[in-house]
């Protein structure tokens, strides 16, 4: 009585229908990586999973892309003999990270080498051919920035990101590291399975993730571990779901081979993941992302100019044009004239009078074009001679002409007179971009299941969908290549993504790792179970502590077959009536004995036909008589 206190007409309301139950949610990805900085404030989210709806909001808290600093050089290109291949030596590592290589094939030279032989020891060979070449290079491992424009422009939207550390924190571990051992891997600008794993300890507290995404695994050497840590982590929590991406391996293998090095990597829990082949040829970057402060010149394009000559005679002359400076010298008998370039002491070269007095037509090359400390290339373009009445050299007066980067003007005029002026520089630039914007297809096809939960629901299939800011598939593969990853014999299939003419590029497979099953073959159908089975888990724990007796088994089973019915109705469940698609069992003598009771157990059995899709479509056509 104590609630009524002023005298009047009260009204209560009581609840006639048992509680519904809440959709849990399908489409909120984590991606795991490194960024810009990882702050909100002045608080730290390294390590910290956090929540955004757009890419402003990554920018926020995460920052923008790294900054690219590309190395321009010409340098040696060493390749073997095909005596040298049929003996099985070997080259030694000495490639850069080349995002463009073009080799003067028109022109050879030998040295001696020190290669590997198929014992692993080394021996020096005096006949090893090589080239030179023009090559830009760098490194390019951070790229979840990229990822999370193609995650958003796919239809994504609602995201946790984890954060692993930053690009400035990664390069002073670089620097302050000197022995590779010490850290998890030799790579230290890499992902390492210490970091995925402390991410996905973070992760496990989020119960709202459903899907797991690191893009970035695939640039490290510890690939498959994370890929594992991935597939343990969803198989454990048994709410979320990992998308994977196939390394692209060694192209000169053959590809059957190539996949199979990755799905010998996948050893467990193989119905909570899906893979995606092949990478994907983007425009995330355009050719305003690469001006004149992204590429670093290197002295070596000035002490090979005339080895650049013969591969673009164009880019040499405005290399010369714009890097040159010309100063006169005169020598008179017996002088020796030290000349410092650049105004710099440790860049000089002396001139002896003696060595241009005699016949100038005798004059050694080395004597007109010459390098000092490797950093800049000098030429003497001229030489005059002062003679007396008996013919003899008395003074020579030389025009000498010295190319350097110093000299260079403005690097975006620099950068736009070449890439207007120079074919193979252009070339160039493009295919860095090509490079740069060949990404892994694991943040599309995050964004791909998002917006088809959204618009069709969790149990459509993610195929059949084309993709935006892709302009193909890395490699075309055709019907007989994709039958052999669609369905393998180890049952761990690789979905496909293909260009399909007037169509576009479509994803053009919808199987899990677990191809051999026929109850977790498809992505549509675990995903389903897996939205269905959290829904039920989270409004089952309002009944936790309420009796076990008929009237709490009554108001769950018709709590569960409402939602069930709600869902079959939407098409997500298989049945021509309710009771086809679905079947709620609970109750003693049913689920649950009389100890089950009395140890505070309660058994509900779901039953449900959830829709696979028609992976297969076969339409048989047949004459039949003409009847009129």
């Amino acid at each position: 009585m104590g609630e009524y206190k002023t005298p009047g007409v009260y009204i209560k309301e009581k609840n006639a229908f048992g509680n519904s139950i809440v959709e849990a949610e399908t489409a909120i990805p984590a991606f795991i990586g490194f960024t810009e900085k990882a702050l909100n404030g002045d608080d730290d989210l390294t390590n910290v999973p956090w929540k955004i709806s757009s890419m402003n909001e990554f920018i926020q808290y995460f920052g923008g892309a790294p900054k690219l600093n590309l190395k321009v050089e010409v340098k040696k290109i060493h390749h073997l003999t095909q005596q040298q291949i049929e003996d099985k030596k070997k080259l030694p590592d000495e490639t850069a990270d080349g995002l463009f290589i073009y080799i003067d094939h028109s022109h050879e030279y030998k040295e001696q080498f020190n290669l590997l032989k198929s014992n692993g020891e080394t021996e020096t060979d005096p006949s090893v051919p090589y080239n030179y070449a023009f090559c830009i290079s760098g490194k390019h491992p951070y790229s979840l920035y990229y990822q999370m424009q193609m995650f958003f422009a796919n239809g994504g939207g609602t995201c946790y990101v984890v954060s692993v550390g930053t690009y400035e924190e990664k390069e002073k571990t670089d620097n302050s590291h000197t022995n590779p051992e010490q850290e998890d891997t030799a790579q230290s600008d890499k992902l390492t399975t210490k970091m995925v794993n402390k991410a996905l300890e973070a992760l496990e507290k989020e119960r709202e993730v459903t899907m797991i995404v690191v893009p970035e695994a695939v640039f490290g050497e510890q690939c498959s571990n994370i890929q594992q840590l991935m597939m343990q982590h969803c198989g454990e929590m048994a709410n979320r779901f990992a998308i994977l991406d196939v390394p692209q391996g060694d192209k000169s293998l053959q590809l059957d081979k190539r996949m199979e090095n990755f799905q010998n990597t996948v050893t467990n829990y193989f119905s909570y993941g899906a893979a995606y082949f092949p990478w994907l040829n983007t425009t995330v970057l355009s050719d305003k992302d690469l001006d004149g402060n992204t590429l670093e010149w290197d002295e070596s394009v000035w002490t090979n100019m005339e080895h650049l000559e013969k591969m673009d005679a164009s880019m040499t002359a405005i290399l010369k044009s714009l890097s040159f400076k010309t100063e006169v010298l005169e020598l008179n008998e017996n002088d020796n004239k030290e000349v410092s370039f650049l105004n710099d002491k440790n860049l000089s070269h002396t001139f002896t009078f003696g060595e241009y007095s005699g016949d100038i037509q005798s004059i050694s090359k080395d004597k007109l074009l010459f390098n000092v400390e490797g950093k800049v290339t000098c030429k003497v373009i001229d030489v005059q001679q002062t003679k007396d009445e008996d013919k003899k050299v008395t003074a020579v007066t030389l025009t000498i002409v010295w190319y350097s980067k110093e000299n260079l003007p403005d690097k975006n005029n620099f950068h736009l007179i070449l890439y207007n002026g120079s074919p193979l520089y252009k070339q160039a630039i493009k295919g860095v971009l090509k490079q740069l914007n060949l990404l892994p297809p694991s943040a599309a096809m995050a964004g791909i299941y998002t917006m088809v939960d959204h618009t069709r629901g969790v149990w459509k299939a993610p195929a059949n969908v084309s993709l935006n800011y892709v302009d193909s598939p890395a490699e075309d593969l055709d019907d007989d290549e994709q039958a052999n990853l669609n369905a393998p014999m180890t049952g761990k299939a690789i979905n496909v993504i293909r260009m399909f003419r007037g169509e576009g590029v479509k994803v053009w497979g919808a199987r899990t790792l677990d191809g051999n099953s026929l109850d977790w073959r498809y992505i549509n159908v675990r995903r389903t179970l897996l939205f269905l089975e959290e829904s039920v888990k989270n409004a089952a724990r309002a009944y936790v502590f309420e009796p076990n007796d008929a009237g709490t088994w009554i108001n769950m089973k018709s709590m569960i077959e409402n939602f069930l019915r709600s869902v079959w109705k939407r098409g997500g469940l298989a049945g021509a009536t309710p009771e086809d698609a679905y079947e709620v069992h609970v109750g003693l003598g049913d689920t649950m004995t009389a100890d089950d009771i009395l140890e505070g157990i309660m058994r509900i059995t779901v039953l449900v036909a959830v829709t696979h899709p028609a992976e297969f479509i076969e339409i048989t056509f047949q004459q039949q008589m003409q009847k009129s």
